[in-house]
């Protein structure tokens, strides 16, 4: 069974975890831009 404990969380952990979003978030974001990008190149250069 599981169990519910309080966690205690500080303030330069919650920081490090907020860095590491933003940084997965843009390494996602420009990547489906390349993405993107390489599909409509395609496109073009197929038809």
């Amino acid at each position: 069974m599981g169990t519910n404990k309080t966690v205690e969380v500080s303030k330069e952990q919650v920081e490090q975890a907020t860095a590491m979003w933003r940084g997965f978030t843009k390494i996602s974001k420009y990547s489906l831009i390349a993405i993107c990008a390489s599909l409509v190149l395609l496109a073009i250069i197929l038809l």
